[in-house]
């Protein structure tokens, strides 16, 4: 036999109102993991919420090469974007293991250095240097070193002044 208490209508408004909040606030200890893709939509490298990161390589028509994984611990470069421009333009490069302290990143474009503007242990900003060739992108954090598997491609200057 079922029996009825004077509180049991409050109580499934109790449980009616904690269900609720826990479906407002969504997974607990939901992590955000990290995808990023070229311009020709295929995945290119994927981050976890510990800085642990996969990166595919294609050859010239999207076949799959070759997949790398790294630790957050350890120096790479993965990635940078665009893969193409005159000096002065602003590269931004994704990798693992690098200083959060902008200095302390040596990064080269084809061996000329350039000045690190901004950074993050698994981003940082650069500018394309004066006299830079087409090559890989190097990056220095204390005695290890990391370079691009790709070629950064330095174009002529167009000559038209910015306004």
């Amino acid at each position: 036999m079922l029996r009825q208490g004077r509180f049991s209508g409050l109580g499934v408004t109790v449980l009616t109102l904690l269900a609720l909040v826990c479906l407002l606030a969504g997974p607990v200890g939901a992590a955000t993991i990290s995808y990023t893709y070229d311009a020709g939509g295929r995945l290119v490298s994927v981050s976890d919420p510990s800085g642990d990161t996969v990166r595919y390589y294609y050859d010239a028509v999207g076949n799959l090469l070759d997949i790398a994984r790294w630790p957050t611990t350890q120096l790479a470069l993965i990635e940078f974007t665009p893969n193409s421009g005159p000096a002065t333009t602003t590269v931004t490069i994704s990798g693992t293991g690098f200083s959060p302290t902008a200095a302390l990143n040596v990064v080269k474009f084809n061996g000329v250095a350039a000045t690190v503007s901004a950074a993050t242990a698994l981003q940082l900003v650069v500018k394309v240097p004066a006299g830079a060739t087409t090559g890989p992108i190097s990056v220095g954090v204390g005695a290890s070193t990391a370079s691009s598997r790709e070629a950064f491609t330095v174009t002529a200057n167009s000559g038209v002044p910015t306004v």
